[in-house]
């Protein structure tokens, strides 16, 4: 064994390793988690110049670690013993919570504090927006909106069962944790999920034929409980979802009521609402039908909703040949993907010749620099930034943006 350490100031600084597997790489050593990385893990130097990333670690931790995998310049490790705890690190609230196989990884960030998991959300987003370079002259970044509510936020959440347990799978792998309790659902839904786990075990919710489990979807206008049985998606979080209507609102406050607004990925409706309010004819897109009938359901007399898979663009561009819509006239764009964003972006604005405006709600930030750099290559500039928390004790957060180009 051959390490050393040298305290100062409480910082450990680490000056060499030990149970060397060759000359140049141990297969333990000890390092002080620097940062987390864009997903989330924690990051940490190893000695011979390799940067290896880290499940369960919170910068500040200095920890001991087995390294499980290395390629030519990174690598993965996992923990072996925490020597030294974050000053931002805290205990889970939930007894489910962890990093290997048969735990919970649905929270990841429940190990740091809340002030902490926002201080990364803001700072990982901010690098890759620097290294992107995408921003205009008069770019403005809004600190990120923290959640009002980090435990009992949740609306809606899926369970899966093999109808002798209803968990979550833990990650990477196809293991169905059985929950007991999970701290970040409404009061509503989790007496749903309580009355769900009271049927167990029962025998119509074992799996047939080859598949593994069943899925159940709560939210809190669920009225029975049933298997398979796919929920209309929703924000799930109610307050910050408030937060970001509001915006919306008062980004679209000063636009003339004359212009057709041209809403992408609109789902039932959620932020559909809001643009009724201020515009004579909106535009709403949908690949999943029964959105597209949910929102028609609610009669709104400017609104023309259309489904469209707007992942295939022979379906999209079909959407321009209707002259009955006017899509092609838009004068606002609003779009509220899912995760993946929306790769095509450049080629669907390409149809929209008198487009001046964008406002894009993401939930992924890597797939919304990507997407915005298209926008970037089609003239328009990023003029500002709203970072919302969505998701307390998870890498994940919402991104409300505005684009602006002037039009010949």
């Amino acid at each position: 064994m051959v390490f050393r350490t040298k305290n100062t100031s409480n910082i450990v600084e680490i000056i060499g390793v030990f149970a060397y597997k060759t000359a140049v790489e141990s297969i333990e050593f000890i390092a002080k988690v620097k940062s987390l990385s864009f997903k989330g893990l924690g990051v940490v130097d190893h000695p011979n110049g390799k940067v290896y990333f880290v499940k369960g670690a919170w910068p500040g931790d200095v920890i001991q670690l087995k390294i499980l995998r290395s390629e030519k310049t990174y690598g993965f490790a996992e923990i072996v013993k925490i020597l030294e705890n974050s000053e931002e690190r805290v205990v889970a609230s939930c007894a489910h919570q962890g990093f290997r196989v048969g735990e919970c990884g649905g929270c990841p960030w429940m190990i740091g504090s809340y002030t902490s998991q926002l201080d990364m959300k803001e700072t990982l987003f901010k690098t890759q927006l620097q290294r992107a370079k995408i921003v205009s002259e008069d770019f403005k970044f809004s600190k990120i909106q923290p959640s009002p509510k980090n435990l009992k936020y949740r609306n809606r959440a899926q369970f899966k069962t093999d109808g002798h347990r209803l968990g979550y799978i833990s990650p990477e792998s196809h293991v169905l944790v059985d929950i007991v309790e999970c701290p970040v659902l409404t009061d509503s839904v989790h007496e749903k999920f309580q009355l769900a786990r009271s049927r167990l075990p029962e025998d119509s919710w074992v799996p047939r034929a080859q598949y593994p489990w069943n899925f159940l979807e709560l939210d809190e206008n669920v009225k029975t409980l049933e298997i398979n049985s796919k929920r209309p998606f929703q924000q799930a979080n109610s307050e910050q979802n408030e937060f970001m209507k509001n915006w919306l609102s008062a980004k679209i406050k000063n636009l003339p009521t004359s212009w057709t607004a041209l809403e992408l990925f609109c789902g039932s409706g959620n932020f559909t609402q809001i643009l009724s309010q201020k515009f004579n004819k909106i535009v709403a897109i949908e690949s999943v039908l029964s959105a597209v009938q949910a929102l028609e359901e609610k009669l709104f007399q400017n609104v023309f909703p259309r489904e469209c898979n707007l992942f295939d663009s022979k379906d999209w561009k079909k959407i321009f040949l209707k002259s009955e819509f006017s899509a092609s006239s838009s004068r606002l764009l609003v779009l509220d993907p899912p995760r993946e964003g929306f790769e095509a972006i450049a080629s669907f604005i390409s149809y929209l010749k008198e487009l001046e405006k964008i406002i894009y709600i993401s939930c992924d930030a890597t797939t919304f620099i990507r997407d915005s750099k298209a926008l970037k290559t089609m003239g328009f500039s990023l003029q500002e930034v709203q970072l919302v928390d969505a998701f307390p004790h998870t890498p994940h957060l919402e991104v409300l943006s505005v684009f602006t180009r002037k039009v010949q």
